[in-house]
């Protein structure tokens, strides 16, 4: 009897303990406010451990790299291009969403854009993020028959993206995976925002399109309408840098 009292004893110090802790953990923010934040927090390292290797002068395993900054601005004809992914790494997540645009003399000629069922329920916090329910991909293709349409879309044309390392980083994984190779040059909206319009906060995607009140492209978060997005922002961007570079030659002159 000692003993069951005992043991009894230490079972409630333990729940009121347990129930102690559980009560003094500040709540967590929502799914969607982590999972945006872990992406845009593992973007910026992928981005910046791909700009340190460049700059060292190490040659990259990957088949992508990035043009030089002389070439970003003279681009006329390219592939525009946004993903969707079930989640932040190529080698264990997979695409849900694709969306390239084919540009010559920057205008918009083509477009190839499908979603892609990966073979796994869709993670509740991207479903919530994208819009893309695990019901909206059942009866899409699977990577299979996409990669061969999408390499022979984009092939032969540098690629413009917005956080450029992280889109080619997916696609070239999945092409690899399907057996077609993908020798992706990429031009980085991002760094030429940068350059373009220093000295803003925030550089996403989202905030550029609004502040910069680039064309409305329907659906807020979906691989064509950012696809848009990044096509009319690449177009502002070589627009503002090139004044500026024709107004740095007058002053020079004058």
């Amino acid at each position: 009897m000692p003993f069951f009292l005992l043991a009894a004893a230490l079972f409630l110090i333990w729940q009121f303990s347990k129930r102690k802790k559980t009560r003094s953990k500040p709540p967590k923010p929502p799914l969607d406010v982590r999972f945006k934040k872990l992406r845009a927090e593992v973007r910026r390292q992928q981005f910046a451990a791909d700009y340190k290797r460049e700059h060292q002068g190490k040659t990259s395993a990957a088949s992508y790299r990035a043009f030089n900054k002389l070439h970003n601005l003279s681009l006329t004809s390219y592939i525009v291009l946004d993903t969707e992914t079930t989640g932040l790494s190529p080698e264990s997540d997979e695409l849900i969403e694709v969306a390239a645009l084919r540009v010559e003399g920057d205008e918009i000629v083509d477009q190839y854009t499908t979603l892609i069922n990966p073979g796994r329920m869709i993670p509740r916090e991207v479903a919530k993020l994208t819009g893309i329910s695990t019901k909206d991909i059942l009866l899409a293709p699977v990577l299979e028959r996409v990669a061969p349409k999408l390499g022979e879309f984009i092939e032969g044309y540098p690629v413009v993206a917005h956080n450029a390392v992280f889109h080619v980083k997916f696609v070239t994984a999945a092409l690899r995976r399907e057996g077609v190779y993908g020798n992706i040059q990429y031009v980085d909206t991002l760094e030429i925002a940068r350059e373009a319009f220093p000295g803003r906060a925030d550089y996403s995607l989202d905030t550029l399109a609004r502040e910069l009140e680039l064309p409305p492209s329907g659906q807020e978060h979906r691989a064509i309408s950012h696809a848009q997005h990044v096509h009319a922002l690449y177009c502002r961007c070589k627009e503002e840098l090139l004044i500026r570079v024709q107004s740095q030659k007058q002053a020079k002159k004058g």
